[in-house]
């Protein structure tokens, strides 16, 4: 079928492109993929050839489900239901059982003997010595760097 048969004068799909898209239109007369994409995106933005569409449908018969189908799928979701109920509970089961060991180990005191304060270490007068020679020595060349920057703010200014 030419894209330019799919659509009446006034831009509305034809009857025999709506018969195509259901799938009952005589043989020869299929839709390409181009022309299908089309349909498709005309379908999408029109509403009344989405309700023609729907109607042909109906009309076709494609829309009326096999006997029995509605009792099937009843059960199928009942089913489900059964399987999904019975997953739940051992999920729920292992979650509480997670819940009481954490609050076990907690109310225990299981983690008291990591919750004690660490004595910090003492540090000897010898010890003390040697840091503080370290320091003022430190604070000796801080002080020279500082007069470095002064004396060459000082001469780009002149």
């Amino acid at each position: 079928m030419k894209s330019s048969n799919i659509f009446d004068s006034c831009g509305h799909l034809t009857d025999t492109a709506l018969r195509a898209l259901g799938g009952s239109a005589p043989n020869g007369s299929a839709l390409s993929a181009e022309e299908l994409d089309k349909a498709a995106a005309h379908l999408a933005e029109c509403e009344k050839c989405a309700d023609a569409f729907a109607v042909s449908l109906e009309a076709a018969g494609l829309c009326e489900a096999p006997k029995g189908f509605a009792g099937h799928v009843i059960e199928r979701i009942r089913a489900l239901r059964g399987e999904n109920n019975i997953q739940f509970v051992f999920f729920s089961l292992r979650v509480v059982a997670a819940v009481c060991a954490a609050l076990v180990i907690v109310f225990t005191g299981a983690f008291d003997s990591l919750a004690q304060p660490i004595a910090a270490p003492r540090v000897s007068a010898s010890e003390s010595h040697i840091s503080d020679a370290i320091s003022s020595g430190l604070k000796g060349i801080t002080d020279w760097a500082s007069n470095l920057g002064g004396i060459y703010n000082a001469e780009k200014k002149k």
